[in-house]
C-alpha cells in the first residue's frame, strides 16, 4: 500500500469528530480492564512454571555474579487473551545521504509499505500509526485513512519522544501542544478517535517539560528534563492530576504485562519499560543467549561493569536463545516495540553506541524475542548499504 499523507488526509477532511462521552469511555475502559483480569485469572488456573537461572555480570576480565535470589513462580497460559491486539512489526529506512537531517519517508508496517509524507517521529498504538510531520502536526493512520489529531513544537535540541508518547499497549497517545499561555497536555484515544483530556501546562518552560510515560490509564510527565524524581500524573479515568514520583511509576510498570524487571531479584529489581529507564532498555548477546543488561559500576579503568538477566513484569525469568548460527551484532540491542504480551522487538544500534550510529557488524538487525518460547528470531537483517534504520518510539535517529 502506497499513499501520500495529503491524499489520505483529504478523505478525513469532511468528517465531524464524534462527541466526547466520558462516562461511556470510562465504562469501556472498565470493560477492557475486566477482560484483562479475567484473562489473568484464566492464566492462574493454567500452567505454573518455576524457572531458575544464573545471572551473569561481565567486564573485560569476565567477572560474573552469583545465582538469582528469589525467582517468583509465574503463571503462564498458552491461551491468547480474547481481543488482545497484536502490533505489526514496524520500522523505516532512511538513506545515508540524509544524515544528519533524518526524515522518515516510507514506513514498513507489517507487510505494508506506507508513504505518509516526510516525518520526524514515528510511534504506535494498538490501532495504527502516529507520526509527527516536519511542521509539528500530529497525524494518526488507522489502516485506511490519515487523521490530523494535534500539533506539537519540535525543537532540534530536544528529543521528540519527550513531546509525544504512546504506551506499549493500548490506544492512548499524549503530547504537549505548542508553547504559550494556553499550552496543554493532550491525551487522545486512537481507538475511539476522541480526545480524552486536556490539562493546562502553561507553566512548562521551554526545553524543560518532558513526557515520561503512559502506563495503563495514567500519563506521567515532569518539568525537570530527563528527571523522574518529581513528576505529575494524570489519571485518565478520574481526570485527576496529582504529584507523583519514581516509586509510584515503578509500581504502575509492575502492574502491566509489557515491561521488565532487571536483576537477580524480582521483588527488588528495577522495573523498566521502553520509556521508564535510563536512556533505553538494552539487551546484550552473552554466549548463545540474549540477556537483559544493567549497569553496575565503573571499574578502576573507568570501564563499565554490566550484569545480565531479569524477568518480565508478570514474573517470568528471561531465557532467550539467539537464532541458531546467528552472529551477534557488535553493539547492544535496544527494545523498541512489543508485538503482544509475549513478544517484543529489539534492534542493534537503535540507541547511540560506541560506534556512532551505524557502520558496524550487525547494525540494524531486528530480533523478535518470544518470552514464552524462550527464543529470538532474526526478523529483519540490517540494511545492506550505509543507510539508517529508524524504529518506533525512540527519537530519530534512535
Amino acid at each position: 500500500m502506497n499513499a501520500s499523507l495529503h491524499d489520505l488526509k483529504s478523505h478525513a477532511d469532511g468528517l465531524t469528530p464524534p462527541p466526547l462521552d466520558l462516562d461511556e469511555i470510562v465504562a469501556r475502559g472498565d470493560a477492557r480492564l475486566g477482560r484483562r483480569r479475567a484473562a489473568l485469572a484464566a492464566g492462574t488456573a493454567g500452567l505454573a512454571v518455576a524457572v531458575v537461572a544464573a545471572t551473569m555480570a561481565f567486564t573485560g576480565s569476565g567477572e560474573r555474579s552469583g545465582s538469582p535470589s528469589d525467582d517468583p513462580t509465574p503463571t503462564v497460559s498458552d491461551t491468547p487473551v480474547p481481543g488482545a491486539a497484536v502490533r505489526p512489526l514496524t520500522y523505516a529506512e532512511v538513506p545515508a545521504s540524509q544524515a544528519p537531517h533524518w526524515r522518515i519517508a516510507s514506513i514498513q508496517y507489517g507487510e505494508e509499505v506506507l508513504r505518509l509524507g516526510r516525518n520526524l517521529h514515528l510511534d504506535l498504538t494498538d490501532d495504527g500509526l502516529v507520526v509527527v510531520s516536519e511542521d509539528g502536526t500530529l497525524y494518526f493512520w488507522d489502516g485506511r485513512e490519515i487523521h490530523e489529531i494535534g500539533e506539537v513544537t519540535l525543537e532540534i535540541q530536544q528529543w521528540s519522544d519527550s513531546w509525544v508518547k504512546t504506551s506499549p499497549s493500548g490506544s492512548l497517545v499524549a503530547w504537549f501542544t505548542p508553547e504559550g499561555a494556553d499550552r496543554q497536555l493532550v491525551v487522545y484515544d486512537t481507538g475511539e478517535q476522541q480526545q480524552l483530556a486536556a490539562v493546562d501546562v502553561s507553566d512548562c518552560e521551554a526545553d524543560k517539560c518532558s513526557l515520561v510515560a503512559i502506563v495503563g490509564d495514567r500519563v506521567y510527565w515532569t518539568s525537570s528534563p530527563r528527571s523522574q524524581s518529581r513528576m505529575k500524573v494524570l489519571d485518565i479515568r478520574t481526570g485527576v492530576t496529582s504529584d507523583s514520583d519514581a516509586s509510584a511509576l515503578s509500581d504502575d510498570v509492575r502492574a502491566q504485562p509489557r515491561g521488565f524487571v532487571k536483576g537477580d531479584s524480582f521483588a527488588t529489581g528495577e522495573a523498566v519499560n521502553q520509556d521508564v529507564n535510563t536512556e533505553a532498555v538494552f539487551f546484550h548477546a552473552v554466549g548463545a543467549s540474549l540477556e537483559l543488561s544493567r549497569f553496575v559500576r565503573e571499574d578502576s579503568n573507568g570501564d563499565g561493569v554490566y550484569a545480565y538477566g531479569g524477568f518480565d513484569t508478570t514474573g517470568r525469568r528471561l531465557h532467550l536463545r539467539l537464532p541458531s548460527g546467528y552472529t551477534p551484532a557488535e553493539s547492544d540491542y535496544t527494545l523498541f516495540q512489543w508485538l503482544d504480551d509475549d513478544r517484543f522487538a529489539v534492534m542493534a544500534g537503535a540507541a547511540h553506541n560506541e560506534f556512532g550510529w551505524n557502520g558496524f557488524r550487525g547494525y540494524g538487525d531486528i530480533l523478535v524475542c518470544d518470552i514464552a518460547e524462550e527464543s529470538c528470531t532474526l526478523a529483519v537483517p540490517g540494511p545492506s548499504d550505509d543507510g539508517y534504520r529508524i524504529v518506533p518510539h525512540l527519537d530519530v535517529p534512535n
